[in-house]
């Protein structure tokens, strides 16, 4: 987790802002159903936030795939505040580099 790249980091806290926006402005008591999804960290350790290197994230990826039984999984690259060009990085390694090494 300690790799998760500050713009990640600020990128998830601009995302979760946005999600929340009204929630917060109606005084609403539970912003979301689970209060956790603000905190990138607890995300990340739950496997609803997958990041790093191609190797990490496609060991991630296969684990849930193997553990969970998934077919599909969606992505969003785009987030918060990200850069374009940051998503499409990350878009490119995810085709290059960790789709191919998914089984099952």
């Amino acid at each position: 987790y300690k790799h998760f790249p500050a713009l990640g980091r600020a990128g998830y806290a601009v995302w979760y802002a946005n999600l929340t926006k009204l929630w917060r402005e109606n005084h609403a008591t539970t912003p979301v159903a689970r209060a956790s999804i603000g905190d990138v960290e607890e995300s990340m350790r739950e496997g609803a936030v997958i990041v790093g290197s191609p190797e990490t994230v496609a060991k991630e990826i296969q684990r849930q795939v193997d553990e969970l039984g998934i077919n599909y999984m969606t992505c969003g690259m785009f987030f918060g505040n990200i850069a374009c060009a940051h998503a499409m990085r990350s878009l490119e390694l995810l085709a290059q580099e960790v789709i191919p090494k998914i089984k099952g």
